[in-house]
């Protein structure tokens, strides 16, 4: 989740790829070995263009889909600035 107080952030996937023009959440793949918090932060600089505080976990969650088992983090952010569509066809800020 990222926003200020009571704020929200949703991000329209690219129209091309999967699931093109849906709306999600910022998310990033990860290895599993990986430092969710500094994933999570490199990648909203390089898609919104902006420096993020990436703050507590809000859960896990197992999931599998498509043959593939995956694991959810949730996880709040704040936002140091106005952020830009780069990697995403538009923005949704609450």
């Amino acid at each position: 989740m990222i926003g200020g107080p009571g704020g929200y952030l949703l991000g329209q996937r690219p129209t091309g790829g999967r699931w093109g023009g849906l709306w999600e959440l910022p998310r990033v793949e990860l290895d599993p070995a990986a430092d969710a918090r500094a994933g999570l932060a490199s990648h909203l600089h390089a898609s919104l263009g902006v420096a993020a505080m990436v703050g507590a976990e809000l859960g896990r969650l197992r999931h599998a889909v498509s043959g593939e088992r995956i694991v959810l983090v949730g996880l709040t952010a704040t936002l140091a600035g106005a952020p830009r569509a780069l990697g995403y066809e538009a923005l949704l800020v609450s």
